[in-house]
């Protein structure tokens, strides 16, 4: 502060209060921020979030920060599905145990990719594909759409292709994993994913080398 020499009275420094005022209010904000995540907090997309019981949109809290929860479940990415023609693939979340909110806040989220015009490959089978990728593998494809054809005869595969999954799809060729490695088709544009494998059983031949091959 300084004397006004006209008033004689004692002028507060503008500069002062407004660093007082910022102070107060970053103080406030941090307050509130704190008392949310009191209430419950989960992980999604990498980062904390505060889950507001109003129902407002999450707040994020910067990563490293104390309130990052302790015990969570950890959320895969990139793992679709289709279930009554709808394809979805999972998104990388954190889902902080124990969850306080609505039962939609406390599952693994998965993102709607869209709707198959002829119901899906096969119904609930789960596969790890390309985002991008997801709705045309896993929707049932057209009787027009050639993916995949009879194997070529004499196809070399590899020695330890069958010590784990029962389906494989490898250098273009889906194979069935029984006592022996036996190839089902040739994929015409490739594997979905090359090297991919999974032990969905149950699947006829043509869901499996449509679930394989690239379309």
């Amino acid at each position: 502060m300084g004397l006004n020499e006209k008033t004689g009275r004692r002028d507060e420094n503008p500069r002062a209060s407004s660093s007082s005022r910022f102070f107060v209010v970053g103080v406030g904000v941090l307050g509130l921020a704190l008392a949310a995540c009191s209430k419950g907090c989960a992980c999604d997309g990498g980062g904390a979030w505060n889950w507001d019981p109003a129902g407002k949109s999450p707040v994020p809290v910067p990563s490293g920060s104390a309130s990052l929860p302790m015990n969570a479940i950890d959320c895969p990415d990139g793992v679709a599905h289709c279930i009554d023609g709808i394809v979805e693939v999972s998104r990388l979340a954190t889902i902080a145990q124990p969850c306080v909110g609505p039962p939609e806040k406390c599952r693994c989220p998965w993102d709607r990719i869209g709707g198959c015009d002829h119901g899906c490959v096969a119904d609930g089978v789960e596969i790890v594909v390309p985002r991008a990728q997801a709705f045309m593998q896993l929707c049932a494809p057209s009787a027009a759409d050639v993916f995949a054809r009879p194997p070529s005869p004499g196809i070399a595969l590899p020695s330890d292709l069958c010590a784990g999954e029962i389906y494989h799809c490898v250098s273009g060729t889906v194979v069935v994993c029984a006592e022996s490695a036996l190839p089902l088709a040739t994929c015409v544009n490739g594997c979905a994913e090359e090297g991919s494998a999974f032990d969905e059983e149950g699947l006829t031949r043509d869901q499996v080398v449509a679930l394989m091959c690239k379309h």
